[in-house]
């Protein structure tokens, strides 16, 4: 399997191989960005260093997907880990018991709960920044800056 490698400026780019005979799982698509209590973050999305944001989307399968920030330091672009504070999959989206995070390993439906990285791990307040997704098979981004 090989997945497709995120663009420099933050284009979204899918892309994913197969083997024969296997099982096909999309690679992941972000559809939005919520605050905590499950409120859309319009577009352009601004966050705070350190704060908690949900990515909302399709990241069909039960295992956890790997989050980073991406963000424009010197001329280059710089990654930094984000944590994802719990991944707990349920029936049902969004969760009706108030849990962190759910999924919905029928459809795929999910909400993912990432905190940002603090400001000192962050050069240049992370101007310029994006969003990076990946479930293992493909990748998303979304355009995020954290100020």
């Amino acid at each position: 399997m090989k997945a497709g490698a995120v663009a420099a400026d933050g284009e979204k780019t899918k892309s994913a191989t197969y083997s024969a005979g296997q099982i096909f799982v999309p690679p992941p698509a972000i559809s939005g960005v919520q605050n905590s209590t499950g409120t859309p973050i319009p577009e352009p999305v601004s966050v705070s260093p350190g704060a908690t944001i949900y990515l909302v989307g399709n990241y069909f399968g039960c295992k956890a997907p790997n989050v980073w920030f991406e963000h424009l330091h010197n001329g280059r672009i710089k990654q930094t880990k984000c944590k994802i504070l719990k991944n707990l999959f349920t029936n049902t989206y969004p969760d009706p018991k108030g849990k962190a995070s759910c999924m919905n390993c029928t459809t795929g439906a999910s909400r993912v709960p990432v905190e940002i990285p603090a400001a000192n791990k962050i050069p240049d307040g992370g101007f310029l920044g994006f969003i990076v997704i990946d479930n293992g098979l493909g990748r998303d981004t979304f355009d995020l800056t954290v100020e």
